[in-house]
């Protein structure tokens, strides 16, 4: 993977990995896209070693490309990577779901200054296989977790938080 250009007036995603406490990644800021990196798709504050294989990379490259830079230019605002790429080390410590595919380098958690506009921005404008409106309340999630397929079988699910009144979680 080349590095993109860096246009005049570049304004990188906030990455997780210019922490003092996030380790365990590969050292280079190759970029995947404008204002993502590769560094801060797979940062991690567990300490433990969490280097994507070469599959995992281009599954994290396509998301980048299909889901999180075009919803990062809709919003106009910095998109925070929270999780993205975890090993299976990674995975245990932070309680991932057994088949999380964060390990398969398919999902991204993400934050920004409206988390619930970039959900609606992502549910729009992106090609997405799972979108989950995490915690919070229901003006605002906590964060949100999308995935992506690259083989296009993507199943558009979206999972909303239980509504009080109704009980109910999720829709297709």
């Amino acid at each position: 993977l080349a590095p993109a250009p860096r246009p005049n007036g570049f304004r990188p995603g906030i990455a997780t990995s210019s922490g003092p406490r996030a380790t365990g990644c590969c050292n280079s800021v190759l970029n995947l896209q404008t204002n993502f990196t590769l560094k801060e798709l797979c940062a991690t504050r567990t300490g433990l070693p969490n280097t994507p294989p070469p599959e995992a990379v281009a599954r994290l490259e396509a998301l980048v490309r299909h889901v999180l830079q075009p919803a990062r230019d809709a919003l106009g605002m910095p998109v925070r990577v929270t999780s993205g790429y975890r090993s299976p080390a990674v995975n245990r410590a932070v309680g991932g779901v057994p088949r999380s595919q964060h390990l398969r380098g398919e999902a991204a958690d993400l934050v920004c200054a409206d988390n619930a506009r970039l959900f609606h921005t992502l549910r729009r404008i992106t090609p997405f296989d799972q979108l989950i409106w995490e915690g919070g309340d229901h003006r605002q999630p906590a964060w949100v977790h999308v995935s992506h397929r690259p083989d296009g079988r993507n199943r558009g699910e979206v999972v909303y938080p239980p509504n009080p009144l109704k009980g109910a979680r999720g829709e297709k």
